[in-house]
C-alpha cells in the first residue's frame, strides 16, 4: 500500500512540472496549449488554461518564452508564478470586449483572493493603452495588473509599460 502511495505522490510531482513548468525554456507550455508568440494571434485561452492547470494541482510556474503574446484578461491563483522570460512580451488587446469587469473593474493582469502569487522575469507586460486612452472614461480604461486582497505577492524584474489606466494596483 505504502509503494502505491508513494508511486501516486510522485506521479503527480510529475503531472504538476509538466503543466507547470514544462521545461527551463517554457517551450512545452507554449505548445501543450497552444499559445501563440507571433504579436498577431490572441491567446488570452492558452495562458490562462495554463495558469489554471497549474494552480489546480498545487501550484508552480508558467513560463513564457520570448515572443509577443496578445491577451486579454488573464486571471492569476494562488500559488502560481507568471515568469516571462528575456524578450517576452504580454501585450494587451485592442478591444475592450476583451477585457471583463472583474470587481467592478478592468485589468490586463487580475487576481482575487490569490495568496502565494508572482510576476518574475525579465520580460514586459505592455497594455497598448494608447488604444482607449482619452481621458475621460477611466472606469472602462484597464488597469495593467489589478490585485483584490492577495497575499505573498511578488513582482519582481517584469517591465510594465502603456497602462491604460493604473500601472499597478
Amino acid at each position: 500500500m505504502k509503494k502505491v502511495f508513494r508511486i501516486c505522490i510522485y506521479l503527480n510531482v510529475v503531472m504538476l512540472l509538466v503543466a507547470c513548468t514544462s521545461s527551463s525554456s517554457g517551450e512545452a507550455t507554449i505548445k501543450k496549449y497552444e499559445i501563440k508568440n507571433d504579436g498577431k494571434t490572441i491567446t488570452t485561452l492558452g495562458i490562462q488554461q495554463a495558469i489554471n492547470e497549474c494552480s489546480a494541482n498545487g501550484g508552480g510556474i508558467v513560463t513564457l518564452p520570448a515572443g509577443d503574446y496578445l491577451t486579454g484578461t488573464i486571471i492569476l491563483k494562488k500559488n502560481v508564478t507568471l515568469h516571462l522570460e528575456k524578450g517576452a512580451k504580454i501585450s494587451g488587446v485592442e478591444d475592450i470586449a476583451h477585457y471583463p469587469d472583474k470587481v467592478r473593474r478592468k485589468a490586463l493582469i487580475f487576481a482575487d483572493h490569490a495568496d502565494n502569487i508572482a510576476i518574475t522575469g525579465e520580460g514586459e507586460i505592455n497594455g497598448n493603452g494608447y488604444f482607449i486612452n482619452n481621458g475621460n472614461d477611466a472606469p472602462n480604461r484597464p488597469t495593467l495588473v489589478l490585485l483584490f486582497d492577495c497575499k505573498n505577492v511578488k513582482v519582481d524584474g517584469v517591465k510594465m509599460t502603456n497602462s491604460a489606466f493604473w500601472t499597478f494596483r
